[in-house]
C-alpha cells in the first residue's frame, strides 16, 4: 500500500518558551510559536495522536499544542517520506524568516 504524506502546523502554547531546547532554537524570534511535521495520516489524525502522547517528538504538541493551524502549511501531498521530510524543513525554514518561532525535528 502506498501512502501519501502532507504536512502540518500547529499552534502552541506560549508556555513552550519555557522549555530551554525551544528557547535555544528561537533565539531573536518573538512571533507565534508553531510546531511542524509531516505524516502519513490527515493532519486531524495525526494532531489527535499527538494530544494523546502517540508517537510524540519530545511531547511539545501534547504539553502545548493548541490547534492545526492549516493556512500555514502548504496543503500539498508528498510520495515520498522523503520528500515530505525535505519539504517540512523548507516550510519550517520559511515560516522561521517570517518571524515565528518554530520546533521542526
Amino acid at each position: 500500500m502506498k501512502h501519501t504524506f502532507r504536512l502540518y502546523v500547529v499552534t502552541l502554547h506560549a508556555q513552550v518558551w519555557s522549555v530551554g531546547a525551544f528557547a535555544r532554537a528561537n533565539k531573536g524570534k518573538k512571533g507565534q510559536c508553531l510546531y511542524v511535521g509531516s505524516t502519513a495520516h490527515t493532519p486531524e489524525h495525526r494532531f489527535a495522536q499527538h494530544k494523546a502522547g502517540r508517537f510524540s517528538n519530545r511531547g511539545w504538541v501534547e504539553r502545548f499544542g493548541l490547534a492545526l493551524a492549516p493556512h500555514l502549511s502548504d496543503g500539498r501531498e508528498y510520495q515520498t517520506r522523503e520528500s515530505a521530510e525535505q519539504a517540512e524543513r523548507a516550510l519550517a525554514e520559511s515560516l522561521r524568516r517570517k518571524g515565528y518561532a518554530v520546533w521542526q525535528r
